[in-house]
């Protein structure tokens, strides 16, 4: 046994003395066994490792100060959150596009837009027109993630409403004239698509939405000021269907841009009244698309301007009492243009007494306008853009 061992002790030193530039242990074991060597690296390859990992953290990095940069410019200007106090104006033009929620500000006694759509991004800027212009004003961080909505003044309370979806859920705030509270309720509406609509009732002592056509029927929901209520009717205006408050009739009117009849809402139901003759319908394309639609309180008359069938866009003015339609031609009516399904941005002016129409998009060369027109109840005029 002592023999076997010496002659293995002499063979190991043989291996050892044979390969005298071993690099490592590992080597040096595996030439004395006669096992080939371990496979080593490249020397350059954690070197260049090292330099792919700083070019993937580099691009991560510029990739998110872009985005952050183009989130910024979506949402630009100045901010508060709920609870602070606006900061200052300023006279700037409004955005050309589309006016997401644009209603008469009771509070302030102006008109507001709180979104604005341009090019189709989303704006969380606040507007108020005034002097003839449109002035930048605070912008609230409620506004960022709301989509579609409806606006209306609640003249018991004197308080703004704004319901409209954030995330997928109805949210309502409130506008006082300083800041936007949040109101929580014990009910909330269904989230309502970008045909809802709605207007204040001081009979019902409510602001009424509705987002007519939805499969199947939708509700009727009404607010008072603490919580919302639904109302299941029996009958409903067909879609899209733009709200407003008749004076005259003292009820919510709704137009069904279906068929352009007019249909009243006594708190329980929806009834249609009869139309006769002409309406403001076309028999190109897909039929008038997205006009813009107001009710002139003065007159007591729904007015509905442009719009397109999916080829071509429209300047034409139509007037309706409720029972027929009657097609107007103004001198200087705005140029064709048409809005988004379910947005009117006409809305009722009572300082000035006239119907404000804002910006639009030109149908084939899809740009997006930023002026502003006027309706006394005979002529459009222009006033700004």
């Amino acid at each position: 046994m002592a023999d076997l061992q010496d002659e293995l002790r002499r063979a190991f030193r043989r291996r050892l003395s044979d390969h005298p530039a071993s690099p490592d242990l590992r080597t040096r074991v595996a030439a004395a066994v006669g096992e080939a060597p371990p496979r080593r690296s490249p020397g350059w390859l954690p070197a260049v490792a090292v330099m792919a990992g700083l070019l993937i953290v580099a691009g991560l990095t510029v990739y998110l100060m872009q985005y952050r940069l183009m989130t910024k410019s979506q949402t630009a200007g100045p901010t508060i959150t709920p609870g602070s106090s606006p900061t200052s104006s300023a006279t700037t033009p409004a955005p050309a596009g589309f006016a997401d929620t644009f209603a008469w500000d009771g509070v302030t006694k102006r008109m507001m837009i709180v979104t604005a759509v341009h090019d189709f991004k989303f704006f969380g800027d606040t507007w108020t027109f005034s002097g003839g212009t449109w002035v930048s004003g605070p912008t609230p961080a409620l506004a960022r993630n709301l989509t579609g909505g409806v606006l209306t003044y609640d003249s018991r309370r004197n308080r703004e409403v704004l319901a409209a979806v954030s995330y997928g859920a109805m949210e309502t705030w409130e506008w006082d004239g300083h800041q936007w509270l949040l109101r929580s309720t014990a009910h909330v509406p269904d989230p309502h698509s970008q045909n809802t609509s709605g207007a204040y009732s001081p009979e019902l002592r409510a602001t009424v939405i509705l987002d007519a056509g939805t499969m199947p029927p939708g509700a009727t929901w009404l607010y008072d000021g603490s919580d919302w209520r639904a109302v299941s009717t029996v009958h409903q205006p067909d879609a899209p269907a733009h709200l407003e408050y008749d004076q005259t009739r003292h009820s919510i009117v709704a137009l069904s841009l279906k068929d352009y009849r007019t249909w009243v809402f006594d708190g329980r139901d929806w009834t249609a009244l009869t139309l006769d003759g002409p309406a403001p319908t076309v028999s190109t394309g897909m039929g008038r698309q997205a006009p813009w639609v107001g009710l002139d309180q003065a007159r007591d008359r729904w007015i509905l301007f442009g719009g397109f069938d999916g080829l071509s866009t429209f300047s034409d003015t139509w007037t309706g009492d409720g029972g027929s339609w009657t097609q107007l031609n103004p001198e200087t009516p705005p140029t064709s243009r048409n809005s988004v399904p379910g947005l009117a941005n006409l809305a009722w002016d009572p300082a000035g007494h006239r119907l404000l129409l804002f910006g639009g998009q030109v149908g084939q060369t899809r740009a997006f306008l930023g002026d502003t027109w006027a309706w006394n109840g005979t002529t459009w005029s222009k006033i700004e853009g």
